[in-house]
Formats: structure tokens, C-alpha cells, sequence
């Protein structure tokens, strides 16, 4: 372990970690005289537990919610292509029937039509289902995402601090143990490390928070600029009547 003195330790930045309130202060502000009670490093050692294991559980919701948007995005591809398959055929009844038409007048044009009318009913609930993903489904799952971005580099970092506290009170009490000069700070370099990390993993925090408030912004002004010229589709009108009456 390397011997710092107070002088030359780089003291981390208190205010960039405090203000998420996740930070121990102690190891923002370390003293040459600060020692961690039996009770307060078991106390540490079970919050780093709890914390490892919330960590573990939001990095798994985000991962469903990426998993989610992409399951999203290839449904909507796959509808696509199927609406692509009926138009093409729709397309080429409707000539067919133009043709026969054209060259006899007298031809039943209603049994004609019954060929691609039921296309155009099928291509008209696939543009349906193709609008609410585009509008309603996907718009969610982006928010989805984000927020569990959010969720889980707030735990990260939380559990980045409370794993650096822990281990410089693990150092200090082996510093007072070991009756080691007080006037001289024993760093650990995992310490350092830890420390590093959680700093960065705040700055996350931010990054994550600023890109969900972004997408929120993104599709408000989305909506209202579509509410405002009438471009709601028949898929979304129908949705908010039934929420409506709910």
C-alpha cells in the first residue's frame, strides 16, 4: 500500500457525489484519525451486499427493456414485410380486374371487387397494428429503456460508494491495528480504483438522466405538433376512446 500524505492525496470531488446523495462522506473527506466501528463495517458489508444484489436486479431490467424494443422493432419489421406481400398481391388482383374490364365492360365488376376487397381490410389492420407500434409501442418502450438506465446507473454508482467506503474503512482499521503513523493516509489502490469508478459511474447517472428527460421532451413536442395538425391515426383514436371510457 502506498503511504500518501495529506498534501499530496488527490482528494476526490465531494460535491459531484453528494449531490446524488449516495456517497458516504467520509471517504469524500478522508482523515488521518478515521476509524469504522466493528458495527459500522458489518453495517457497511451488509449495505455493499444489498446494493450488489439491487444492481444485479436493475441491470436485468434493463436488459429486458433493451430486449424489449428490439423484439418491437423486428415485429414491426416482419408486419412490414407482410403488408409489403399483400399489397403486391392486392396490386395485382386490382389489375387483373381492370384488364378483364377493359376488355369486357359487361364483366360483373362486384364479383371482381370481392377479390381485393378482403386485401385491402387485411392491409388496412396491418397499417393499424404498424401505426400503434410506431406511435404507442415503440414511443413507450424508448421511455422504458431509458428509465431503466437511469434506475440502474443511479445502483451502480451507489454501489460503487458504498464498495469504496468499505474499502477504506477496511485499510483505516488495519492502519489503527497495526499502529501505523495517524499523521500519514494508507491508500489502498482498489481504494483508488473503486473511488475512480464510482465517480465515473455518477457522471453516468447524469448522462442517463439528461437522455431520458431528452426523449420525454423529444415526444411530447412530437405529439403535440400531430394533435395540433390532425395526424392521430385511426389506430391511436381508437386506443385513447377506450382509455377514455375506462
Amino acid at each position: 500500500m502506498p503511504h500518501l500524505n495529506q498534501s499530496t492525496y488527490q482528494q476526490p470531488n465531494p460535491t459531484l457525489l453528494q449531490s446524488h446523495e449516495i456517497a458516504d462522506s467520509r471517504i469524500f473527506e478522508i482523515f488521518p484519525n478515521t476509524f469504522y466501528s466493528p458495527e459500522e463495517f458489518a453495517a457497511l458489508q451488509e449495505r455493499a451486499k444489498n446494493l450488489g444484489l439491487k444492481v444485479q436486479a436493475s441491470e436485468a431490467a434493463e436488459r429486458a427493456a433493451v430486449a424489449d424494443e428490439a423484439a418491437l422493432n423486428a415485429t414491426l419489421g416482419n408486419i412490414i414485410a407482410t403488408l409489403d406481400t399483400v399489397g403486391a398481391t392486392r396490386n395485382s388482383k386490382l389489375i387483373s380486374a381492370w384488364s378483364e374490364i377493359e376488355e369486357n365492360p359487361a364483366a360483373d365488376s362486384l364479383a371482381l371487387a370481392t377479390q381485393f376487397r378482403p386485401l385491402e381490410d387485411q392491409m388496412a389492420l396491418l397499417g393499424d397494428v404498424i401505426n400503434v407500434i410506431k406511435e404507442v409501442r415503440l414511443p413507450a418502450a424508448r421511455l422504458r429503456k431509458l428509465e431503466t438506465r437511469v434506475d440502474s446507473t443511479k445502483d451502480l454508482a451507489e454501489f460503487l460508494c458504498v464498495s469504496t467506503t468499505l474499502s477504506y474503512a477496511d485499510t483505516r482499521n488495519k492502519v489503527h491495528a497495526s499502529g501505523i503513523p495517524q499523521e500519514s493516509i494508507v491508500i489502498d489502490p482498489r481504494t483508488t480504483q473503486l473511488r475512480d469508478a464510482a465517480e465515473k459511474a455518477v457522471k453516468e447517472v447524469t448522462l442517463a438522466e439528461q437522455a431520458l428527460n431528452d426523449e420525454k421532451k423529444r415526444q411530447l413536442t412530437r405529439q403535440q405538433t400531430r394533435l395540433a395538425h390532425n395526424l392521430l391515426t385511426r389506430a391511436e383514436v381508437v386506443l385513447q376512446t377506450v382509455k377514455a371510457k375506462d
